[in-house]
């Protein structure tokens, strides 16, 4: 049995289809994975920044504040760094490994309702990262 030109170009566009998504599942659980990576680096910092926050009565500034060494990140990695800037903000930086190359999250406390604990809230000027986190990270612009 021959197959015509028709049932050819069928074929080939069904063909190309799968490959192509494939990929782009491929990339979504690689999206995820680095958004995991992060956040689960974060949450071990956003429990030391909690902590010096009920001693203190004041949110860490830097690293330093909290005795976090530098971050130095396992071969693989998709993070370049993860540092503590202003009012205990938690600032996640992803590397060239990352399907977010060189884009941040940052996971910023908020007190203002301390008898309930430190609310945390992601943010990111990165819509895709938004996109990827299930919109768990607030994109802002």
């Amino acid at each position: 049995m021959q197959i015509g030109k028709k049932e050819a170009i069928i074929t080939m566009a069904v063909i190309i289809l799968v490959i192509g998504y494939k990929q782009y599942a491929k990339n979504e659980e690689k999206k995820s994975l680095d958004i995991v990576e992060g956040l689960t680096f974060a949450a071990n910092i956003k429990q030391n920044v909690t902590t010096y926050y009920s001693i203190n009565g004041e949110f860490p500034n830097s690293n330093a504040d909290i005795d976090l060494k530098v971050f130095n990140p396992s071969p693989g990695s998709s993070l370049s760094s993860v540092d503590i800037e202003k009012e205990g903000t938690i600032v996640v930086q992803y590397n060239a490994n990352s399907e977010f190359k060189y884009q941040t999250i940052q996971l910023v406390p908020d007190s203002s309702n301390a008898s309930y604990g430190i609310y945390w809230t992601c943010i990111t000027t990165s819509k895709e990262i938004s996109e990827a986190s299930g919109q768990k990270c607030i994109h802002q612009y």
